[in-house]
């Protein structure tokens, strides 16, 4: 008889075991993801990034890698040679070929290695000597980075701050609730796997960027599939978070003004439904938000191109293009952004065209016109290219692509908004429902009130610098930077824009990105808008004020907008998970997979678990399990089965809320929804399975709805149940039990797999 290990890490110190268990997952994916997004760039293109900026190292990262790996790994598919050997040889090969061709191995290093292995050169020499070259070389690479950093030790640490506060923010809900968080993330699981068995495209072609990447994970180091999935995004959103910090450092003047956009966004709570559910969506593994950060660092290239005067020339058939390393970078993410999801490219475009609109006599320069062109084509091809090979070899577009035309049209109101016809409103009116339908819905009364006035007031202000500088400038001939501030409008536009398209089926327009969706982005620009004033402020107080004050008087500032929000009653509250599993359904699954051998046994359950189980289980949909052993003639035949039940059927899906300390988050966003719909830890919704719902007839034929649907899954539990007890008074010594606790069951039985029991019993 075998036992789970889980049942042993119940309660006290086993708590503590399976914090631990999971800490180290966290650990193994944070280790995995900062060597494939960082450290392997830096040492592969060590060469090129040795003498560029630390904003440009980080960009240059985060965009060129994922292109690198999406490339690869899609056209090893296309070729029909993916596999985990093939990624291994090609990234870990090249990683090894350029640390030795860094070594610089002399002929007295290599006469050391043939001694070692000829057994002539003393083992234990040859490991002190490699330990001493290790620590004379972590030595200078830590004086080097510490000689980068002092420099600017305030910001780095004040950055760092924010960055680990945002980290454990959009992390927290995974170490409360252990499953998906998002239904879409099952899914987008299996096309990973698909990637796993060598097919890329699995459901149709789609944007695999982040697919890809997290298959580089499990293919290059080992790490699982699911807990990538659980944990990514929770790390990954520093990505996020710093190229917003990169575009405000080069819209702001004053260095730690973007340092209050940032704790303002991580600090300030939602107001409806929409923004939770934006905000919510950071904290899931889903393709878009894995690539908000493209949109962020398209505008601020555009923005440093257009700036610069120096552009290296090239001539192609009589053909003149002006190109400097900013157009390089704003390529990059633009086809990053197309290799992720069309919607961030569509952000993207909206983003960069609002600051485009400001700079049109520098967009339409003979020296950048073409440029701009040629790179947004490169771009789009350099992401396009595999998605066009898969097409080409006759696999089809995935079906999403036609539910983002059906919310375009109003068709598809899951996501979508019903449309208001065209002609139902004014120029006026359609004013007026930007500010009702956009403003007010997402942000209430009040705070609208404030966007707005905070929003006109950074205008003016800028408006009245310019004036200001036009005047000293041609009355007193006194020398002023008047660009300084000219980010600004960009800015302010880019706020108004994606609040237009938040409104637009409210007003008339076509839906062109589902609403939702853009609320994490608008909530920045409208934050940066808002911070403007004090941006300003700052500025020109430096022009006096001693830089150690004012710098002091910003640390002090950063550290207030984290207080007042919790005084004032406005501190943010936890992020949901749609629930579909007990915590204690996780842990037997992990505990089955680590203790026995692969494809040994069964287990049946809802789809939920079909996903963990891939490459190491089998799995029965529970539904058809209770219906086939109510036939004739039903065998599984695999040496053990085991079979979830869940004593208290979960609500499926429900919005279920974290609970944690309050210097992270408050107990606030249940209010917005109904409490059938949400529940807040350490209660979750759920009913009672019986002897009375065993004997119902289920409600519906469709497999998913008999587990999303309360009474069906009620009643589904009720009858797999009912059938373990007669399976245990036929078979009184075979049924055992490998977990049990209040809320879910696992039993078990041993079989000979060439003469496995019939289930067919009633």
């Amino acid at each position: 008889m075998i036992k789970s290990s889980w049942v042993s890490m119940k309660g006290g110190k086993n708590d503590s075991m399976i914090t631990l268990y999971w800490s180290l997952q966290y650990a193994a994916v944070l280790c995995g993801y900062l060597f494939l997004m960082f450290v392997w760039p830096k040492v592969v293109f060590h060469k090129y990034l040795a003498q560029k900026g630390k904003r440009y190292q980080f960009s240059f990262c985060v965009t060129v890698q994922i292109l690198l790996i999406n490339t690869v790994i899609l056209g090893f598919g296309l070729l029909h040679i993916l596999n985990r050997w093939t990624v291994m040889a090609f990234f870990c090969g090249i990683f090894l070929l350029v640390l030795l061709r860094r070594a610089n191995l002399g002929m007295e290093k290599v006469e050391e290695v043939r001694y070692l292995v000829t057994g002539v050169y003393g083992r234990k020499r040859a490991v002190l000597k490699g330990l001493f070259h290790l620590g004379s070389g972590i030595k200078k690479q830590t004086a080097r980075l510490w000689a980068g950093l002092y420099p600017r030790l305030g910001e780095y640490a004040v950055l760092s701050a924010l960055l680990i506060f945002g980290m454990i923010y959009f992390s927290y809900g995974s170490f409360q609730h252990y499953s998906y968080g998002f239904g879409d993330m099952y899914v987008h699981h299996s096309w990973i796997y698909g990637l796993m068995e060598g097919k890329v495209f699995s459901d149709g072609v789609y944007p695999e960027a982040m697919h890809c990447f997290i298959y580089s994970l499990y293919a290059i180091l080992g790490i699982e599939v699911y807990s990538s999935l659980l944990f990514v995004a929770g790390i990954h959103v520093t990505v996020l978070l710093l190229s917003l910090y990169c575009l405000l450092r080069e819209i702001f003047h004053w260095p730690y003004a973007p340092f209050f956009v940032l704790m303002l966004f991580l600090t300030l709570d939602a107001s409806c439904v929409d923004e939770v559910f934006g905000m919510s969506r950071l904290q899931w593994t889903i393709p878009q938000e894995f690539g908000l950060y493209t949109q962020f660092l398209c505008a601020l290239y555009l923005i440093r191109f257009l700036k610069n005067s120096k552009y290296q020339v090239y001539r192609r058939k009589g053909v003149v293009f002006y190109w400097d390393e900013n157009l390089f970078l704003f390529t990059m993410a633009l086809a990053a952004s197309v290799a992720i999801h069309f919607y961030v490219t569509m952000m993207a475009f909206f983003l960069c065209a609002s600051f485009a609109l400001f700079a049109l006599r520098k967009v339409f320069c003979r020296k950048r016109i073409k440029s701009l062109m040629a790179a947004v084509l490169c771009g789009v091809m350099i992401a396009a290219l595999p998605m066009a090979g898969g097409l080409v070899s006759g696999i089809p577009f995935q079906g999403s692509i036609g539910w983002a035309v059906n919310v375009m049209n109003g068709t598809d109101t899951g996501e979508g908004r019903t449309h208001l016809a065209e002609d139902d409103t004014g120029t006026v009116e359609k004013i007026k429902g930007i500010y009702w339908q956009g403003y007010h819905t997402l942000y209430g009364a009040e705070r609208a009130k404030w966007i707005i006035a905070l929003t006109g007031a950074a205008a003016a202000l800028w408006l009245v610098y310019r004036l200001i500088c036009a005047l000293l400038a041609r009355r007193w001939r006194i020398p002023v930077n008047k660009s300084r501030f000219d980010g600004y409008p960009g800015m302010i536009f880019a706020s108004f824009l994606f609040m237009l398209i938040y409104a637009a089926p409210f007003i008339g327009l076509p839906e062109l990105i589902a609403g939702a969706r853009l609320c994490s982005t608008e909530q920045m620009l409208i934050l940066a808008v808002m911070v403007m004033p004090l941006d300003m402020l700052f500025s020109l107080l430096a022009i006096r004020c001693p830089a150690v004050l004012l710098r002091s008087a910003s640390v002090i500032c950063t550290a207030g907008i984290y207080a007042a929000a919790i005084f004032l009653g406005v501190y943010h509250g936890y992020l949901y998970n749609e629930l579909t599993r007990y915590n204690s359904v996780v842990m037997t699954t992990n505990s089955i997979i680590r203790e026995l051998p692969q494809n040994t046994y069964t287990v049946v359950s809802p789809t939920d678990e079909l996903y963990p189980l891939i490459r190491h289980g089998w799995h029965e949909e529970l539904s058809s399990f209770v219906e086939k052993s109510q036939g004739m003639n039903y065998t599984l035949p695999t040496e053990k089965v085991f079979l979830y039940i869940e004593k208290r059927p979960i609500r499926y899906a429900q919005f279920h809320f974290p609970k944690g300390p309050w210097w992270l988050g408050a107990e606030k966003y249940p209010q917005f929804y109904s409490p059938q719909v949400s529940s807040q830890c350490p209660n979750i919704h759920a009913s009672e399975i019986s002897a009375e719902a065993a004997g119902r007839e289920l409600e519906a034929d469709n497999g998913w709805h008999l587990y999303t649907n309360a009474d069906n899954r009620m009643i589904l539990e009720s009858k797999a149940y009912q059938w373990c007890q007669h399976f245990s008074e036929i078979y009184p010594f075979e049924l055992n039990i490998y977990y049990e606790d209040e809320d879910f069951v696992c039993y078990y039985f041993e079989q000979e797999p060439n003469s496995p029991y019939d289930l067919a019993i009633k």
